[in-house]
């Protein structure tokens, strides 16, 4: 356990040192904070699948027929066929999220670039003399 103080925020009368540190860091420490709370998370849930998936296989030891438009597979396990569609599914999920990036990546380049270009159009107007059109109506008369 941590031990109390005065917290620096008046909701709380007392609070933990790390309560304390959470309320005096900024964003970008929080995040250092929870990241590697959140590996240990994903790592968590990504064995949980694994031994659910590991279980679902031994149970299924029998063998079906499988029939595919063009060929018949005669004696197939169904855990061979589990083991199969998840390995499709994942993989087309990783396809589908890489295609993703690739295109927000893209988006946040082009925005970028636009970004730029307007910021020194507003750089070039900010820099123009503002008299600079009462200068040359003056000469062409």
């Amino acid at each position: 356990n941590f031990p109390k103080r005065e917290c620096c925020d008046q909701r709380y009368s007392a609070c933990t040192d790390f309560e304390y540190f959470w309320h005096q860091s900024s964003r970008k420490n929080r995040s250092q904070l929870l990241r590697p709370l959140m590996k240990l998370i994903k790592i968590l849930f990504a064995l949980i699948i694994i031994f659910s998936l590991l279980l679902i296989l031994v149970e299924n030891t029998d063998t079906v027929p499988v029939n595919l438009i063009f060929h018949t597979f005669e004696e197939t396990k169904v855990a061979v066929l589990i083991l199969i569609s998840v390995a499709i599914g994942v993989l087309i999920g990783y396809g589908l999220t890489v295609v993703t990036l690739i295109s927000a990546k893209s988006e946040l380049r082009s925005l970028k670039q636009k970004n730029q270009s307007i910021t020194n159009e507003l750089n070039d107007l900010r820099n123009v003399a503002i008299d600079q059109d009462i200068y040359d109506t003056e000469n062409d008369e």
